[in-house]
């Protein structure tokens, strides 16, 4: 929970990315990946680490909307900026294999867009940093090229609270 979040309002953060995932997974309601992202996205965007992952899933998988790499990097990576431990591990580990099938630009603008919605960041003047000497210093790392499949991780969470 984030300090500027009540316990109050953390509830209410909980209970929307358990609204979003029982959609997702059709665990109690009817399968709904409209309703899936409506909810996990309010989640999302007040820092609901699970909640960003969920719509990185969303994103990578294509599930009701169109499939997006890029900003499936950009929620998996802010999910996992906000976790440690197994939830670390986890979550790196989808978004690196998601990074395997995306070009280095798509990375870079990937990164770029996390940086820029996460509120400990202050604005930037330019997304390219340039070097004293004015050459353009990258922001990414290319990463190798090989087929991998989100299927195993595609079904996220739901607390036993919500069954």
């Amino acid at each position: 929970m984030s300090r500027s979040t009540t316990p109050k309002q953390q509830g209410h953060i909980d209970a929307q990315y358990v609204l979003g995932a029982m959609y997702h997974n059709g665990q109690g309601v009817a399968l709904d990946y409209g309703k899936a992202l409506h909810w996990l996205l309010k989640a999302a965007e007040q820092g609901h680490a699970d909640a960003q992952y969920g719509l990185g899933l969303l994103y990578w998988n294509g599930h009701g909307l169109t499939r997006d790499y890029v900003k499936a990097h950009m929620w998996l990576n802010l999910a996992t900026s906000r976790t440690n431990g197994d939830g670390y591990e986890k979550y790196s580990k989808v978004r690196d294999d998601l990074a395997s099938e995306m070009t280095p630009q798509q990375i870079s603008d990937a990164q770029r867009l996390a940086y820029e919605r996460n509120p400990a960041n202050p604005p930037r003047r330019s997304a390219v940093s340039k070097s004293a000497y004015g050459s353009q210093e990258s922001v990414h790392e290319r990463h190798s090229h090989r087929s991998v499949t989100c299927s195993s991780s595609s079904r996220f969470s739901v607390p036993d609270a919500a069954n």
